[in-house]
């Protein structure tokens, strides 16, 4: 079997122009586009609330087995 791609989107906007909130959304599809998964988030650091958002997204909403990563991977230790 070859490698998958699966399409992947991220937005980051601030809730007001000279403001400190941001929002954040998130998605990863299956290679055929028949499954979308969503997650989004709010904060003030965009990597705190990056890695909160991914995380959502890989280990609540099943991003972790819609990509076919074991639990392990998707922590981040070797493929």
């Amino acid at each position: 079997s070859g490698t998958q791609i699966h399409p992947t989107g991220v937005n980051l906007r601030r809730q007001q122009p000279d403001g400190d909130d941001l929002h954040l959304r998130a998605l990863v599809a299956s290679a055929d586009g028949r499954v979308v998964l969503r997650s989004e988030g709010w904060g003030s650091d965009a990597v705190e609330l990056g890695t909160a958002v991914a995380h959502k997204l890989l280990h609540e909403c099943g991003g972790d087995g819609l990509l076919g990563w074991a639990p392990a991977e998707a922590e981040g230790e070797t493929r």
